[in-house]
């Protein structure tokens, strides 16, 4: 008959691997080959990243160069950001902007980096999509614009990333299709 301690003991007692060795010893350890182990800098072939460039890298830093731009001068001058923006705009506001520029900004840096197209189209259609939405809700709300370089500019930045996102959505498939990806 066993004693308490020993019960106590037999209960917490973690059982051995048949086979295995103690950790530390040389051999069958077992811990893994760390050496075997594929670094991080090594794809897996499941997702190889391509090796080429992403032809719309240039595109993408300008862009968040731009975006940068405006968001730092909003973030850190709100009063002068309120002086240059098309309409009235409190401080504080321009400071709530700024997150957004500097977001958009994040994702073109990270897009530009991307090689694939499957790892930009989403960047690209959501910056469409917002410059759309930009351009159709100031039209409604022209009326609040100031008067001025201020508004061509806005206009003008905007439409002008209308073109290029579109430009850049349409062109890409007709790359890929001609290269035989696409039927």
């Amino acid at each position: 008959m066993e004693t308490k301690k020993s019960l106590a003991r037999s209960r917490c007692s973690v059982p051995a691997m048949v086979g295995a060795a103690p950790l530390g010893s040389v051999g069958n350890s077992p811990m893994p080959n760390v050496s075997a182990l594929p670094s991080a800098s090594t794809p897996s072939p499941n997702h190889e990243r391509p090796a080429a460039r992403n032809p719309l890298a240039t595109l993408f830093i300008v862009y968040a160069a731009t975006l940068v731009l405006v968001g730092m001068v909003l973030l850190v001058a709100p009063a002068l950001a309120a002086q240059l923006w098309p309409w009235t705009l409190p401080p504080i506001l321009g400071q709530v902007y700024s997150v957004f520029f500097l977001t958009f900004a994040l994702g073109g840096r990270l897009a530009a980096r991307e090689p694939g197209w499957e790892g930009v189209w989403i960047y690209v259609a959501a910056n469409l999509i917002m410059l759309v939405l930009i351009v159709a809700v100031s039209l409604i709300h022209a009326d609040r614009f100031k008067a001025g370089p201020e508004t061509w500019s806005w206009y003008g930045f905007c439409l002008a990333g209308v073109l290029v996102f579109v430009g850049a959505l349409v062109w890409r498939p007709r790359q890929l299709a001609t290269s035989g990806a696409i039927s």
